[in-house]
């Protein structure tokens, strides 16, 4: 990894997901806890990096419009990430990191995925769960 360090709670989970998890489910995940906006920022920033660093052609900075923006947004990230791995530059990324850990999915077992900030509640349900199986 490069060592400049980034803030994108977006890429840093995204990043760290891609190749470990299933892509339908991660994007799923990412649907589902942020929004239009900070899908749209996360691909300006991700396309804006790989700029950077290759003069190969990529995929067009696309600014998408209507219902379905959000989903589509995230199939051209995932496109840019397909893109980036081609080019052998996903090592040459700056590292994404999180400034806000609220602002990123937390992976409770058996839970699935929750907002940081319903995770408290979820450990309360796992701890009560452990405390009745016992």
């Amino acid at each position: 990894m490069a060592s400049n360090l980034v803030v994108s709670e977006f890429l840093c989970f995204t990043l760290n997901k891609v190749g470990k998890s299933p892509a339908k489910n991660v994007k799923a995940v990412l649907l589902d806890f942020y929004n239009e906006d900070e899908i749209w920022s996360a691909k300006a920033l991700l396309h804006g990096e790989l700029s950077k660093l290759t003069s190969d052609e990529l995929p067009r900075l696309v600014h998408r419009k209507g219902d379905n923006r959000a989903r589509l947004d995230v199939d051209d990230l995932f496109t840019l990430l397909a893109r980036a791995d081609e080019l052998n530059v996903c090592t040459q990324l700056p590292t994404f990191v999180t400034a806000v850990p609220d602002k990123m999915p937390y992976e409770t077992r058996g839970l699935g995925y929750v907002h940081c900030n319903e995770q408290s509640h979820a450990t309360r349900v796992i701890g009560n769960v452990s405390r009745f199986c016992e």
